[in-house]
């Protein structure tokens, strides 16, 4: 009975451990689920606006009535640098590359979302990048 102890002991310890290892991997499954869905669904909520090619200010009343705050509209190489490193996170980079491109940049945050919206010089939406904060 006393060898029986120690053996009951290591069953526990490895299958707490066991247990353990699987909720470590189903809470980050999870986390990614929840991530990319919510990824997507902005992505393609700003490609279904895109389609419609509106122009700046019915974009920002949509968004401002959604809760949207306009966070800025940076004018010129140094402010979209500035408003790249501020809000743009790991796609500063694109933010940069697709700010350069059009005339027009606005930045609204959405809940917990970041867009740069790239509009034209007839204000028109032409691109846009989102980010999580």
């Amino acid at each position: 009975m006393a060898e029986e102890a120690p053996k009951r002991f290591l069953f526990t310890l490895a299958a707490s451990l066991v247990t353990t290892g699987i909720l470590f991997v189903v809470l980050l499954l999870g986390g990614w689920a929840y991530n990319y869905r919510r990824s997507s669904l902005h992505e393609g909520r700003l490609t279904r606006l895109l389609e419609k090619h509106p122009t700046v200010a019915p974009v920002l009343e949509g968004l401002r009535a959604e809760g949207g705050q306009l966070l800025g509209s940076p004018s010129g190489e140094p402010a979209l640098r500035q408003a790249a490193a501020r809000w743009g996170s790991a796609r500063a980079a694109e933010v940069l590359r697709k700010g350069s491109k059009w005339p027009q940049t606005r930045v609204v945050q959405v809940g917990d979302m970041i867009y740069f919206l790239y509009f034209d010089s007839a204000d028109v939406l032409r691109d846009f990048t989102s980010v999580s904060e």
